[in-house]
């Protein structure tokens, strides 16, 4: 029969709660044991087997849940080691029993805790995913069902193939943010093709941390396509008022002021022997003839800025076209037009949207850049369209000006935004400046 026979110290009588030795000498190993152990089998049983094992000579070390002697509830977590030695004529069992209750305590709160997030992870409406070593290597249900794939095709996935799936004017920005050699939190925001073949916008937190002790990228984000929709539909509703009221102003500067002076005028004209007039007289009334002149040129420069007929009647290069021609009349600037575009119109909205960008850009040229030469560019491709605005003046602080919330600059970013563009400003003191506005040209 095995039993406790001797060899029992003071830390082995209070770990089974014992008052002396008696109540363990004589006593089997189950009985201040459950009678089942973790996984399932009977104390008594499991415990034979390690013994049987350390009597033939092979030493024993395993986990095992023992009990109080007086209440069977209070369960201790211990490890125990098994070595057997001969004394004389017999062979006994050396058992040494640590307690690890505590540490399985810590074990087990860090496992109820990891329950708990992964709950959390798994239940969460935001998309969740964790990349290592060129592979997503945890997706959790939401961004499965966002994406469309399923969960077998995106753990199938390479960092390369995600990246396929992101816009082309997005992807130079996300390649960026996705440098496993940054080091910090930044924010994202860029088009993701999903399974249907729709992009979809998303905005993401991109942060890199440890994960199973290798560098990985935590990509947590969330589906704001709506959100851009009804942006976009806010700022164009908003810059088709302004036109409309553009238009409305031009054609009463067109129709009313700009009749009235011309009646003035005609007026004026039909006074007759004016050279008999004084001095004086004669002087006052070639003044008025003059200034009702120029404001007549005048409210016809102002109504055609507010909204050119030419937009209208025949399109943005016709429009641009003028606009030069205007320019070189009164400015030393060589500003130079090229675009493959013919005779082929853009949609109106674009158009509109497009001259009043280039205006703006243009105007800037020659009111801050002190400038030599511009160019400006427009670029069509089966799938995109490209506006290009350069000049070789003194360029700016983008920075600076930002911050300053520059309001022509604002106005471009506005619009470009409003037509759904890709806008990137490139300038630096003394180096000139660069607007590229990218609009692609294909259903999203």
């Amino acid at each position: 029969m095995l039993t406790f026979r001797r060899g029992l110290n003071s830390i082995a009588l209070e770990l089974y709660g014992c008052d002396n030795k008696e109540q363990l000498i004589g006593s089997n190993p189950w009985a201040f044991s459950p009678p089942l152990q973790p996984d399932g089998m009977a104390s008594k049983e499991k415990g034979m087997q390690f013994i049987l094992k350390a009597l033939n000579g092979q030493p024993q070390r395993f986990y095992w849940l023992h009990c109080k002697l007086n209440d069977k509830s209070q369960l201790l977590h211990v490890e125990v080691s098994l070595n057997a030695f001969e004394a004389g004529d017999k062979t006994f069992v050396l058992a040494v029993v640590r307690d690890i209750t505590g540490r399985m305590k810590m074990i087990e709160a860090l496992q109820n805790l990891e329950k708990q997030y992964k709950t959390l992870v798994e239940t969460s409406l935001q998309s969740i995913c964790i990349f290592q070593d060129n592979k997503i290597v945890y997706i959790n249900p939401f961004a499965v069902e966002m994406t469309g794939y399923t969960e077998e095709e995106v753990y199938a996935m390479t960092i390369e193939d995600f990246c396929s799936f992101i816009h082309p004017n997005d992807l130079k920005q996300a390649l960026d943010k996705f440098d496993m050699k940054r080091k910090d939190t930044y924010k994202l925001e860029c088009r993701l093709r999903i399974k249907s073949g729709e992009y979809r916008w998303f905005r993401s937190l991109l942060k890199h941390f440890i994960y199973n002790e290798h560098l990985a990228m935590l990509v947590t984000s969330i589906d704001i396509t709506e959100q851009k929709k009804a942006r976009n539909q806010i700022i164009t509703s908003a810059m088709l008022a302004e036109d409309q009221e553009r238009k409305r102003l031009a054609t009463e500067l067109h129709d009313g002021l700009g009749q009235m002076l011309t009646a003035i005028s005609l007026h004026l004209g039909t006074f007759k022997n004016i050279e008999t007039l004084d001095e004086k007289t004669q002087t006052n009334y070639y003044t008025a003839m003059k200034m009702i002149k120029q404001a007549m040129d005048e409210n016809r420069s102002i109504s055609h800025n507010l909204m050119p007929k030419a937009i209208a009647d025949y399109g943005y290069v016709s429009a641009v076209e003028h606009l030069i021609d205007d320019l070189q009349s009164f400015s030393s600037l060589a500003l130079e037009f090229y675009t493959n575009l013919t005779e082929e119109r853009l949609p109106e909205h674009l158009e509109r949207n497009l001259y009043r960008i280039t205006q703006e850009a243009v105007n800037n040229i020659v009111r801050h850049s002190h400038a030599a030469s511009g160019v400006v560019q427009l670029m069509k491709y089966p799938d995109l369209l490209i506006l290009t605005i350069e000049d070789d003046g003194q360029g700016f602080d983008t920075q600076a000006t930002s911050k300053t919330d520059h309001l022509g600059l604002q106005s471009i970013k506005t619009r470009s935004e409003a037509i759904g563009g890709v806008l990137a400003i490139d300038s630096q003191p003394g180096n000139g400046t660069c607007i590229t506005l990218q609009i692609s040209l294909t259903d999203e």
